[in-house]
């Protein structure tokens, strides 16, 4: 980018470097973004020399084609927390074997089980 002057604008300054694109071109500033393209570059008191960051998008437009009616994407992959929670339930059953019953290990072992098959079922070449 070029050099700019106290009085120029933000707009000024987004069409004088970025000809055509000064739509799509968003100026920063220290995390900041020069959103209003009527200030002028002194009004925000930037100091000599500062360094600007500018985004320009490599497309334009939507980022994603519209999916056709009734196919839109579902999850996927399996949830890494359906994972855990089991592993975090046994951690607890062997801790505390006192608080769980058969019963309950024998419920924590079906529970470990549906999502193990549905994670081998789902990763199944």
């Amino acid at each position: 980018m070029g050099r700019a002057w106290p009085h120029d604008t933000i707009g000024s300054l987004k069409r004088t470097q970025f000809p055509g694109r000064e739509q799509h071109v968003r100026l920063i500033y220290q995390g900041q973004l020069l959103g209003d393209d009527t200030q002028t570059l002194g009004s925000l008191h930037l100091p000599p020399n500062c360094l600007l960051h500018c985004h320009v998008p490599t497309r334009e437009g939507p980022p994603h084609p519209p999916c056709p009616p009734g196919s839109e994407p579902g999850p996927s992959g399996l949830a890494v927390g359906s994972l855990l929670l089991p592993l975090l339930l046994w951690d607890c059953q062997i801790q505390y074997r006192p608080f769980f019953p058969l019963t309950a290990t024998l419920g924590l072992a079906g529970f470990t089980l549906l999502p193990s098959l549905l994670a081998f079922a789902m990763f199944r070449p």
